[in-house]
Parts: C-alpha cells; structure tokens; sequence
C-alpha cells in the first residue's frame, strides 16, 4: 500500500477533529438557561424584562458586526434567561445608536453606556464598538446571572488596543499547513466573545509571491499564489466580520544553499543556517530587503482587513542572516554588522511598509529566544533602534528568571510557568526601556498552557491564572497575547479571567 501524502493525512486529521462534540462545543455559542441570581433588583439599579424593546439607529450595514452583535444579543437574552425582547413598540427600551467618528481604527472598540429607568443607551463610534458593547453587556450578566444595571452614565473601554490569542481549538495550530474549511467558518464571534481581536496565523511568504520587480526574483514565484491569497483573503474578511483580525505569523523564504536566486541574484545570499541546512535572503542587501518588504506589503494592500504581522526575531520564524547561523560573517553584508542593527533596520522599514499599504496595521517584534544572535539578555540595543511610532515590542512575562522556593531550591523559568506568578526583573526592564522610548509594549502570558503541562484549563490554578492576568495588566502595554497556539482557545475560566481584566475591574 502506498504511503499517504502529508496532504492526505491531514485532511484526515482535520476532519477528525472538526467532527468532534468538543470542537462543536467550542465553536457555538453558550447553550443553557441560567438560573437567576436570588438577588432582586437594588434602588439604583435598572432592570430589563420582555417589556423592553431592542432597536437600533444609525447607517448600520445588513450583515455588518453591528447587526451581529445584536442578533446575538436577542439569541443570549432568549435562549439563557428565557427574555424575548420586542422589536417595535412603546415603553422602556434598549437602544444601540451609532455615532461615526473620523480617524476612529478599528482597534478603538471603547463605547458609552447611559442607564436610565426606562432607556438603556449604548452609543460608539463605530459597528465594531457596538458588537463589542453587546459581548460585554451578555458577558456581564451572564457573570452577574441577572439582567440588571447600575443606573447613571459610564465609558467603557478594553484595558489593551490588542488581545492577541490562539485560534479556537481545532482551527489554527502550530503548523504551517491550511485548515481546508476555515476560511468558510462563521464561528469567529466565539473568539470576539473572550474579548480576542487579533490572532496569529503562521504565514510562508513563498506560498504568496505572485509577482517579481525583476527577473533575478522569478525563481520564487509560487503558481499558486493567487488560489493562496484569494483563501487567505475570505478568511481575512471573514473574520474581520466579528472585529478579529489576523495577524500573520510571519515566515521569510528559507532557501536551499544552491537556490537559483542566488546565482540570479548573488547580493541576496544570506549566512548558512542550522548547520548548512538552508540560507536565508540577505536583508542588509537593499534589493533583497526592498523586495521581501513589499512581498509583505501587497498582502496588506489586497487584503486591509488583515490585522498586521507578528514577527518572531528571535530564534524562529522571520528569517535573516543571524537567526540560526554558526557564523553571521558567513555573509559578506550583515558580518560587518551587528544583529540588532541589522533586524531592528529590517523590521522598522517593514512596518512602514505594510502601514502605507493599510494604516490599522500593526506589527509586533518579538525576539523569542535571540540569544541566538545576541549576547544581550534584555535587548537593550535592539529596542532602542526600534521606532516607536510604527513597532511594538513583545516580551514574555517571566522567561529567563528564577523562582526560589521556599524549600531551599530554586526553579529556573525558561518559557511559562504555572506556579510562578511574578514578572521577571527582565520583563521588567525591557518595560522601563520602552516606556522611556515610548515604544509601544506587549507582554506574552499563557493562560491555560504552561510548559510543564500543557492545556490545563479546569485545574485548581485559577488564583495564580488570575495574578498572571493581573500582572499582565500592571504593565499597562498596548497589547496583550494571552497564549501560543498550542493548543488553541476552548472558552475556559481563565480565558473568562482574561476578558474581565481586560474590560472590567
């Protein structure tokens, strides 16, 4: 019998997983009545029943995140609390208004929230606003299990521009391979619902190179790039439909060491990596970077709905000459050059790139393991090249320190930990280093995941999943990215910690 291709057996996994009760589970919204608080109704405190009307006012698209969030409002408020708001008629209602505002983003979901006795106003600037107002409002009293309000007059806000977060479970992993299907999904709300807005992707830029500036370039013409961004264009939309936006996970060509480019093109040689297995392109190289920049660039351009890129500089991902090279002076450009020169040059015109193409781009620089090509534990000299007004620094919140028991010994903390709940002093002085640079800052966690135990939801640790959400918080960064994709979101507790740090108190 003859071996299954990689192709075929993962069609086969795919279809495993998207057949199971758990990815179903994941992927509707919460099923079941609520049992009412015993609680009634305080002085200050407005109360909704079926004599409320539900409306909205304003030039709300048919099919637009507005109307989303409020069909899924009417089914949270009929199908959990047994209240089936009326659409027409007199008496108190519920009313969602949109108000446009110029230069609004689509990362500025904050909206205002006015209670009276017989008017409940939710008023924000855009459609993406008022589907988050109606997940707040639903979360709030699904927390409170009662349909009451405090009356008066409140702006409510997320904590962070970004909520950066794993795909559901069963939708994106850590593999480069497509999920056939997802692009079709409808499920995205379930994301937008734990209050994630933007979520990593891993990206080959070789799968998406439809055309060359020049014939030195025509060795890297994908035949199917085309099929490739159309895919990843329906899923782009299809997510930005429930305010969550890809980010793409950004992977720079590896090539083979005798690559025809490098003859066409010998300038566009990078250093050997991971003992002679591939090379890189040369981003010292003008040429070469122009190119891989407006590679990543015409993505944007197509697709605006795209959330940005998240780069990984460290030891993985978004290659160049010192990731995994023995020998950085292997190239002739970057061996006269230090490492964060040379990406921190790479990465700044990168993001000036893709931001001239779709302004609401954002791009996050996330030096993973660059011990690799740096001796400089805090990256000191890499953050202070970056420009603060196109580039956002990510760090781990306690990689790299060491927890000492109080039994005598100590436990070194290489990734994340679900026992140590403190920010790492390195953590905490690549902080103070942005913060003096007003450098954008986002800190990495993981809720639910931890290296020694992966995927641990429904454990007893929710006190220290709440210290690290908390912690996460005290940094005051733009961004937040709440987990790696090992396994992906489930709607757990601490994802439900995550949402009500973010967007409560």
């Amino acid at each position: 019998m003859a071996a299954k291709s990689f192709e075929q057996e993962w069609s086969e996994k795919v279809e495993k997983v998207r057949s199971s009760r758990f990815w179903r589970q994941v992927s509707s919204p919460p099923p079941g009545r609520i049992e009412p608080a015993s609680q009634k109704p305080g002085r200050n405190e407005v109360a909704i029943d079926a004599d409320w009307t539900l409306t909205c006012e304003g030039d709300i698209s048919a099919e637009g995140p507005a109307r989303i969030g409020l069909g899924d409002l009417r089914r949270f408020l009929r199908t959990r609390f047994g209240v089936a708001l009326r659409k027409k008629g007199d008496g108190p209602r519920l009313l969602f208004q949109l108000v446009p505002k110029k230069g609004v983003t689509r990362w500025e979901v904050a909206f205002d929230l006015r209670v009276e006795p017989d008017q409940i106003t939710v008023r924000a600037p855009s459609e993406v606003a008022l589907l988050r107002a109606s997940l707040f409002l639903s979360n709030y009293w699904s927390l409170r299990r009662n349909l009451y309000l405090l009356r008066g007059r409140r702006r409510i806000r997320p904590a962070v521009e970004l909520h950066v977060g794993a795909d559901l479970w069963g939708g994106f992993c850590t593999t480069q391979a497509w999920i056939h299907g997802r692009e079709n999904d409808d499920n995205f709300l379930e994301l937008a619902r734990m209050g994630i807005n933007a979520v990593p992707i891993m990206t080959l830029l070789e799968d998406y190179i439809e055309t060359v500036p020049s014939p030195k370039f025509a060795s890297l013409v994908n035949p199917r790039a085309r099929e490739n961004r159309d895919r990843l264009a329906q899923l782009a939309r299809r997510a930005a439909r429930c305010n969550v936006h890809l980010l793409l996970m950004g992977y720079n060509p590896k090539l083979a060491p005798d690559h025809p480019l490098f003859t066409a093109h010998p300038s566009s040689q990078g250093a050997l990596q991971s003992g002679g297995a591939f090379r890189t392109m040369c981003t010292s190289d003008p040429t070469t970077r122009k190119f891989l920049i407006d590679s990543w660039a015409s993505l944007f351009a197509e697709i605006p709905e795209l959330g940005g890129i998240e780069a990984i500089t460290g030891g993985e991902g978004f290659y160049h000459c010192f990731m995994r090279s023995q020998n950085a002076a292997d190239c002739p450009r970057c061996g006269r050059r230090s490492g964060s020169e040379v990406v921190a040059e790479f990465i700044n015109e990168l993001a000036a790139g893709i931001q001239s193409r779709c302004s609401d781009a954002r791009l996050l620089t996330w030096p993973y393991s660059a011990g690799h090509w740096s001796g400089d534990r805090d990256q000191v000299g890499y953050i202070a090249r970056l420009d603060p007004e196109r580039v956002i620094f990510q760090t781990e919140v306690d990689k790299d320190s060491v927890d000492w028991r109080a039994a005598g010994y100590a436990k070194n903390i290489w990734d994340y930990s679900m026992s140590n709940v403190s920010i790492s002093e390195r953590c905490r002085h690549q902080r103070r280093l942005c913060q003096d640079r007003r450098l954008p800052f986002s800190v990495k966690i993981e809720c639910n995941n931890s290296i020694e135990c992966l995927n641990v939801p429904y454990l007893p640790a929710l006190e220290n999943q709440r210290q690290i959400w908390e912690n996460a918080r005290r940094l005051k960064p733009r961004a937040i990215h709440s987990r790696w994709l090992f396994d992906g979101s489930c709607k757990s507790p601490s994802e439900e910690l995550g949402f009500w740090t973010i967007w409560g108190k």
